[in-house]
């Protein structure tokens, strides 16, 4: 399976305004990978078990700026992005309507970071002297990311065609800082076998 990702990313807490007000823009990006599915006996076999692994990845950009006066401001750039591959493990219950199957899934995803982008360039401007910082814009960042998913499709044949949508925990591990991530995956898909 294969197909686009859209992630949108939200942070909330205390002394995080760089982050919070950022204002970025959401990410889209490829995300594709494999899936073995368990076809359970009972019921007409409408309910199976899904286990996937799964690429995914964002990028993020975004800028603040901490103005007290036209002569004292700070102005902060920020870049954050991350690579997954996601173990997703999924319920999913199809319905047969005619020559296809609409179906639903439910499950939980865990994701392991492979890559990382943690930066913030800090721009402090005091009367006529200007500073320039970079530094990691969270310290110490989460490398797993846990997530709860839900999930639409449809089945002819061989072929599939799934939107998806994934809730994080993103990569913060402050407790005085919360990140969330929401994904939104539009997903095709091509099945060696065409288990009814």
């Amino acid at each position: 399976m294969a197909g686009a990702t859209l992630t949108t990313i939200k942070f909330s807490g205390s002394n995080f305004k760089y982050l919070e007000n950022a204002g970025f823009d959401p990410s889209i990006n490829f995300s594709g990978g494999t899936s073995f599915e368990i076809i359970l006996p009972r019921n007409l076999k409408k309910w199976s078990i899904n286990n996937e692994i799964l690429f995914s990845s964002y990028s993020f950009q975004g800028k603040y700026l901490d103005m007290e006066n036209e002569r004292n401001f700070t102005l902060s750039t920020t870049k954050i992005g991350y690579s997954y591959l996601k173990m997703n493990n999924l319920i999913r219950y199809k319905y047969p309507l005619k020559n296809i199957h609409i179906y639903i899934n439910a499950g939980i995803s865990n994701g392991f970071a492979l890559s990382e982008t943690n930066h913030r360039k800090k721009e402090t401007t005091f009367c006529t002297i200007s500073n320039v910082e970079d530094i990691v814009a969270i310290q110490g960042p989460r490398m797993y990311e846990q997530g709860i998913i839900l999930g639409t499709g449809i089945k002819f044949n061989k072929f599939s065609f799934e939107f998806r949508y994934e809730r994080g925990n993103g990569m913060s591990d402050f407790v005085t800082l919360n990140s969330v991530t929401n994904r939104y995956f539009f997903l095709l898909g091509y099945h060696l076998s065409n288990n009814k």
